[in-house]
């Protein structure tokens, strides 16, 4: 039975409806503490004042101490450009192993590049650019291949007359394509998902069609009642059933259950059901999921959120029903959560979640620490830490491009900056003191 619990958790995260019914937008996490079994990992997260994620850092717990493990820290210079760069643990000290430089024009992204850094020198492998060809658009990726970056796949998105959308992927090795795909998605006159058709090429001239997607609603048309999908069976020349979800809906709207069926021997054979129970404002209490067996529903797991005393979930827990193990014990499921507004899912048997209130969110520093902690800013050059009791053992400046221009280690400490040598304009400076914490601030060198 547990082998069969495992099997359906695992199934059900990849099919269906994605929401997870009844949160409502909540305040911004400022710690994750995420238990899977004997390992417990902690996420702590810092914001700027208007509420983005600055910095995340990964540790876990060992014998009640807890050890890093990697941090990323997201930067944006204006509108033009945003930087991801995530750094390990090695050695006692903090290296950076990866970033992620993404250019945009009015909002929108029109290239990401993949750089990994190895004893500070900094490889591009991987690049994705937004071209505009006769009057398209087209998303292509380059990945290193030896000495050079090569095309491996190409995305284009067109929009015929109506309300179809196409969407193409070619795929390349060693500039020869090797394959394609296209999804083709249909909407009704009120701008629902009607239908999502995928092919795969057959020759070079046909397509063959391998799924369909059919969307159904209810009476009053804004709520997805089922959806069906079927394979095409080539030498029948016809479509077969294959898969279903069933949603029904409490009188006031909210999920009430979702039923997964495979097509059987001529017959619909439904396998697993989640059931959704709510709090009386709204928030969800309960997600449970049950098993088709002996052709009756039997519970497996139930996900409990609990702790509203914020107004929110604070603890989400999966625990074993009768027929899943032992009543009550712990079960190690893909848990879903809400992050900031956003669905986030994570595989664990228990998370705890700590809230900052909005009045609470403050321009900060990567841990917590006052992005403004040097002064004065302008400068001309010298620069000072503005917590006297602060030492710095090493501090970096960045370029707006993500480049870093200059950097100094010191064995012993000291609370002054001598960024003298550059020449004007604004720059980015990391700081990490003799604690192991790290700062960051944008500064202008006049």
């Amino acid at each position: 039975m547990r082998l069969y619990l495992r099997l359906v958790l695992v199934f059900c995260i990849g099919g269906g409806l994605t929401l997870m019914p009844g949160l409502r937008a909540q305040p911004v996490v400022r710690q994750l503490t995420v238990s899977d079994g004997p390992l417990t990992q902690y996420h702590v997260y810092s914001y700027d004042t208007g509420g983005k994620v600055i910095f995340e850092r990964k540790q876990t717990e060992e014998n009640g101490i807890r050890k890093n493990i990697e941090q990323t820290e997201w930067i944006s210079s204006g509108d033009s450009l945003r930087l991801q760069r995530l750094w390990k643990w090695y050695d006692g000290k903090w290296e950076a192993v990866h970033v992620i430089r993404t250019r945009l024009e009015n909002n929108k992204t029109v290239s990401e590049e993949h750089i990994n850094i190895v004893n500070q020198v900094e490889s591009l492998y991987r690049r994705m650019e937004v071209r505009m060809i006769n009057g398209e658009q087209q998303r292509h990726y380059f990945q290193r291949e030896g000495d050079q970056l090569n095309l491996y796949k190409v995305e284009l998105l067109h929009h015929p007359a109506g309300a179809t959308t196409l969407e193409t992927q070619l795929f390349y090795s060693s500039g020869v394509q090797t394959g394609s795909l296209l999804t083709r998605s249909v909407r009704d006159s009120l701008g629902r998902l009607d239908s999502v058709v995928v092919e795969i090429p057959q020759t070079r001239y046909t397509l063959q069609e391998t799924s369909l997607t059919t969307f159904f609603y209810g009476t009053s048309g804004d709520r997805l009642v089922s959806q069906v999908t079927r394979k095409w069976h080539p030498a029948a020349r016809v479509w077969e059933n294959d898969q279903r979800v069933d949603y029904r809906y409490w009188p006031d709207g909210q999920l009430k259950d979702e039923t997964y069926s495979y097509f059987r021997e001529l017959r619909w054979l439904a396998t697993h059901r989640y059931s959704y129970e709510y709090y009386p404002d709204g928030v969800l209490k309960e997600k449970v999921l049950s098993g088709s067996i002996y052709r009756q529903w039997r519970k497996l797991s139930t996900v409990s959120y609990t702790d509203l005393s914020q107004g929110y979930p604070r603890s989400v827990r999966s625990t074993y029903n009768f027929w899943g193990g032992t009543t009550g014990s712990n079960v190690s499921t893909d848990l879903n959560f809400y992050f900031n507004g956003n669905q986030r899912i994570a595989r664990a048997h228990s998370i705890d979640i700590q809230y900052l209130t909005p009045s609470a969110v403050e321009e900060v520093g990567l841990n917590g620490n006052p992005s403004n902690f040097v002064y004065p800013n302008p400068s001309d050059g010298i620069l000072f830490m503005r917590d006297a009791g602060v030492w710095i053992g090493r501090w970096e400046v960045y370029d707006l491009q993500g480049r870093k221009l200059l950097a100094e280690q010191h064995s012993g400490p000291i609370n002054r900056i001598d960024i003298s040598s550059l020449p004007s304009g604004i720059y980015l400076l990391r700081v990490l003191t003799t604690d192991q914490k790290i700062y960051m601030q944008k500064i202008t060198k006049k």
